[in-house]
């Protein structure tokens, strides 16, 4: 291949991404016998003196320097090679350069089942479940995973049960083969845990939690302290979670300055949990709280550390970092200076395994990645439903081992998430999905996919709804599960009020043939609903409060008036409705209504429920609609 392309002199050749000195350090990490220091050194010198990397293989072939060669390399070699690669290297790299190699992947399975064990951890499951197949056909709907365009939405039958409608963000994760929600904003502030087994129907069941924890808040964060890598890596039946912060009072008033570690144990059948100890910290709320494990933090920190960055401090945003440390559990707050992103809430932060470039060469390491938020503080609406969304940037926490931290800040393409949204890493991938968030809450689901490519050349994208999928909705909770799905709970939409509904999404074949999304009921067919403007909700706002507001005070008179079309009678308390609704919609004014279109909208409204639910003026609701309960 090398001497054809030299004879040739296309310049236009397609050439290996795969460069010498890389394929010299690998060949030689498995024939150092067959290849001397000197020799590599040599090769060096020759590259740098502006040879090509052909002119230095056809030099050196022949030569007492066997290794250059592939068709040298042994079978057993080139396999060892091939496992320090990407499957997808070594497809377009290596297997044009001859018959022989394409034979060597096209055969063994395990070197593809090496392939899968290295780019695909935790991937336990989908193997068990998919021990009928090659694993070059488990590899390739892996891969469909990790660059996927497409979801498919089924929602989750629930029996009634007293786990109701939730918003503030509820905890919600999954463990051997258990799906856990906890906390949020239910009948106020809420420090419930609530369990069911992954199956359909899914009955949830509170488990009562022994012990003394943190005071109930909403908008806490909920953490799994186990390694990300994988989701049901312990076999033991018993793991531990990290709840920090949140709001302890409606209308976001009083962040919470303290933690509490929570121990569920699922052995025998039975779920059982306690507290086990508690702590104070910064108080905050809206922010993010990442588990670094010891395999990613180094020896410095034995038992791990959380990383708590950003949220509202004080009844402001901020950017602050903190990090406790489990061998200790000592707090210590990390300065980064200017390279900080600017302070925002109700953002995500997700560990994901990235290339990054470090001394001129580039190397696998992990990353706690930034999306979304808020920018509210108090003199544009306040935190967290203030200010504007950070939908452009994308911030990379990197140096998480011995917490070398550094940050790096690249636009996004798409512009995924807003405040609010729920985030989750689909098993066994680098590949991050953010459903749902913004300000209006939107109905769409965008990802974004690290690993080889790096940091820079990620790849961010608005996945196309196969199936329709759960209204839009901002501050719900959401988990990865096994096989490569992702499910969502609850969450709020300014119009629609709060959502008591569990839904499924799926990426690949895998997940689609797993046993538990086929028992899913298949979805209507019906078109999705389309997405209202800030100006229709605004108009909604208006509406519904103006009759709320007559039906609560016996206001005959003004409503008999509307209906026959006379607006005089009372117009300044109607003007009034107008701009304080419009000031809870980015400004954005609404129109007055034709007294004609109001007949048909009190036709409607007198059929339904109200969209906006106000009765508890300690809500959170209440507060997002214009009503402060702190004043």
């Amino acid at each position: 291949w090398l001497k054809a392309a030299l004879a040739q002199k296309k310049p236009d050749l397609p050439k290996p991404p795969i460069t010498f000195d890389d394929f010299v350090a690998m060949a030689c990490r498995f024939c150092a016998r067959r290849r001397k220091a000197s020799d590599i050194e040599v090769l060096r010198q020759d590259i740098q003196q502006g040879k090509s990397e052909g002119e230095v293989a056809l030099a050196t072939a022949g030569s007492h320097t066997r290794s250059s060669g592939l068709r040298d390399l042994s079978e057993e070699v080139l396999s060892s090679v091939f496992r320090c690669l990407r499957a997808t290297e070594v497809l377009t790299s290596l297997e044009p350069c001859s018959k022989f190699l394409q034979s060597i992947l096209g055969e063994p399975d395990s070197l593809w089942t090496a392939f899968l064990a290295q780019e695909f951890p935790g991937e336990g499951r989908s193997l068990q479940s998919c021990a009928d197949k090659a694993p070059k056909w488990l590899y390739r709907q892996l891969i469909q995973r990790r660059l996927c365009d497409t979801v498919e939405w089924r929602q989750v039958p629930l029996p009634r049960s007293n786990l109701g409608a939730r918003e503030g963000s509820p905890g919600v994760f999954y463990k051997h083969g258990y799906v856990f929600i906890f906390g949020g904003w239910g009948f106020g502030p809420m420090r419930d845990l609530h369990v069911a087994a992954l199956q359909t129907p899914m009955h949830f069941q509170e488990v009562m939690v022994q012990g003394s924890g943190p005071a109930p808040t909403y908008e806490a964060k909920t953490t799994v302290l186990e390694d990300a890598k994988e989701l049901d890596g312990d076999n033991s039946g018993v793991f531990r979670v990290i709840v920090t912060g949140g709001w302890r009072h409606g209308g976001y008033y009083e962040e919470s300055g303290m933690y509490g570690i929570m121990e569920i144990d699922c052995r025998d059948g039975a779920v059982k949990a306690r507290w086990v100890r508690t702590g104070s910290q910064m108080p905050r709320a809206n922010h993010s709280a990442t588990y670094v494990p010891p395999s990613i933090a180094g020896h410095l920190y034995p038992d791990g550390y959380l990383l708590v960055f950003g949220g509202c401090v004080n009844g402001t945003n901020s950017n602050a970092m903190s990090l406790l440390d489990f061998s200790n559990y000592h707090w210590t707050e990390i300065d980064m200076g200017a390279s900080s992103p600017e302070p925002q809430n109700s953002h995500s932060a997700t560990l994901v395994s990235c290339t990054v470039s470090s001394n001129g060469s580039k190397k696998l390491e992990y990353a706690i990645l930034i999306l979304g938020g808020g920018g509210g503080d108090a003199s544009n609406g306040g935190p967290p439903r203030g200010g504007r969304d950070f939908v452009a940037s994308e911030y990379w926490l990197c140096g998480l081992e011995g917490a070398q931290f550094r940050w790096e800040a690249h636009q996004s393409s798409v512009g995924p998430g807003g405040r609010g949204h729920v985030a989750v890493r689909l098993s066994g991938t680098d590949t991050v999905v953010m459903m749902g968030g913004g300000r209006p809450p939107l109905q769409r689901t965008c990802a974004v996919t690290t690993g080889i490519s790096g940091i820079t050349g990620n790849r961010a994208r608005v996945l196309e709804c196969k199936t329709k999928g759960p209204a839009a909705r901002a501050f719900g909770g959401g988990c990865a599960l096994p096989g490569g799905l992702a499910m969502v709970y609850g969450g709020w939409h300014p119009c629609k009020g709060t959502f008591s509904d569990v839904w499924v999404a799926c990426f690949d074949d895998i997940g689609r043939n797993s046993a538990f999304f086929q028992q899913l009921p298949a979805p209507d067919v019906e078109a999705e609903e389309p997405e209202e403007s800030g100006d229709e909700m605004a108009f909604n706002l208006v509406i519904r409060r103006l009759f709320r507001q007559m039906e609560g005070e016996g206001h005959e008179g003004m409503r008999e008036g509307l209906r026959s079309g006379d607006e005089d009678s009372d117009s300044e308390e109607e003007e009034d409705e107008n701009d304080e609704s419009s000031e809870d919609m980015d400004g954005d004014g609404a129109e007055a209504p034709a007294p004609e279109d109001l007949q048909d909208l009190m036709d409607d409204l007198d059929s339904s429920a109200p969209l906006v639910e106000s009765s508890d003026e300690d809500s959170p609701s209440s507060r997002r609609s214009g009503q402060d309960p702190r004043l």
